[in-house]
């Protein structure tokens, strides 16, 4: 099986992207303001944009599970999950799902 090296500027696309959730306005928005100090200790729902997230088969849940790794990833206390008909919402973890959420690493 030969190989070929090439620049990284050189490399070919992916066939099939699936930026649509991470790179949405939801998403940016989300992160804002979990970042914003006066947020601390609040919960956000979100509601998505239908036509935003078309080519998403089940939009809410690949948004959480897409904030979920993020979130698992850097550490942070905090969890997304489907509530509703394009709808996520965004929360602090609970002492006993920040336990949880140790034991498994």
């Amino acid at each position: 099986m030969p190989v070929k090296v090439v620049e990284f500027a050189e490399a070919p696309r992916r066939l099939k992207t699936r930026g649509t959730v991470g790179s949405s306005q939801d998403y940016t928005d989300v992160m804002r303001e979990i970042r914003n100090p006066a947020n601390k200790g609040k919960a956000f729902i979100v509601t998505l944009d239908a036509k935003q997230f078309e080519s998403v088969k089940k939009p809410e849940i690949s948004f959480a599970y897409t904030l979920r790794r993020y979130f698992e990833k850097e550490g942070t206390a905090w969890t997304a999950y489907q509530s509703g008909k394009l709808e996520v919402t965004v929360r602090s973890l609970t002492k006993a799902e920040a336990e949880a959420r140790g034991k498994r690493k």
